[in-house]
């Protein structure tokens, strides 16, 4: 009875959100646990060393092999430069939530509640997020990642008050 009633409820909200969506409406039942602050970087380590060694694959199969480059070849060069455009495109970021912190890694969301961070450090040109136990410390650099680190430590800051958390400014920052 109760699986039954739970797919009468999901069915009635598709059919609901489905008439919001056409009136420009919010849909029913939306997640909004992600909601907060968006800080976005940019990965250029990854790309620029992608782009590289296409070049590297083309030059070594046009000059150093008798064939030259054959089908394949060309294949394996465009999907290695398209493999950098996807990175150089996929943004890194740090979303602050009320009491969650999300960011992009290993090609997924992670998040770190706050009742696992362990301190939150600010240096000039990096933020360090310590994480308690296992797993290892989420670093945001200004050279690397492209991040805004003065934006990011304000916010974190306000974050770390809220939830009591120990927060550490070194540096040029503070």
């Amino acid at each position: 009875m109760a699986g039954s009633f739970e797919r009468k409820v999901r069915k009635n909200m598709e059919k609901v959100n489905k008439q919001r969506k056409k009136q420009g409406g919010q849909p029913i039942g939306s997640s909004t646990g992600n909601a907060g602050d968006t800080y976005y970087g940019r990965n250029l380590t990854v790309p620029i060393m992608l782009v590289g060694l296409s070049v590297l694959y083309l030059v070594l199969t046009m000059f150093w092999t008798q064939v030259g480059m054959r089908g394949m070849d060309w294949l394996v060069f465009g999907l290695y430069m398209l493999l950098a455009v996807v990175f150089f495109l996929r943004r890194p970021y740090l979303r602050v939530g009320k009491n969650t912190l999300y960011t992009l890694k290993g090609g997924r969301e992670r998040s770190m509640p706050a009742d696992q961070i362990k301190s939150i450090q600010v240096q000039s040109g990096y933020v360090i997020v310590e994480k308690q136990g296992k797993g290892g410390n989420w670093i945001f650099n200004k050279t690397l990642g492209r991040y805004d680190i003065e934006t990011i430590a304000e916010r974190l800051e306000k974050f770390a008050a809220a939830n009591q958390l120990p927060f550490q400014a070194e540096g040029s920052n503070k």
